[in-house]
């Protein structure tokens, strides 16, 4: 969990990650999983924003098949109107 930093009311730890450049571990302050909001602690949003608007909904899914369809369909009524 990193190193303990001083003696006020509660114990603070310092994140435990290491530097690549220096080998120096990181002075900021830990939270509840051992690293700092720099090293594991912040969330950085949605991992595929595409979900958050909508474009993988079960209505768009839906919709987009059916115009696949659609379109499969027409075209094999052309090539029957060409025939």
């Amino acid at each position: 969990m990193g190193e303990w930093n001083g003696p006020p009311h509660e114990a603070q730890y310092l994140c435990g990650a290491r530097a690549k450049h220096n080998g120096q571990s990181c002075r900021q302050f830990a939270m509840k999983n051992g690293r700092c909001y720099y090293h594991g602690g912040r969330s950085t949003g949605a991992k595929r924003p595409a979900t958050k608007h909508g474009q993988y909904t079960k209505e768009a899914l839906e919709l987009r098949k059916q115009s696949v369809t659609l379109v499969r369909d027409s075209k094999a009524l052309m090539v029957e109107m060409v025939e």
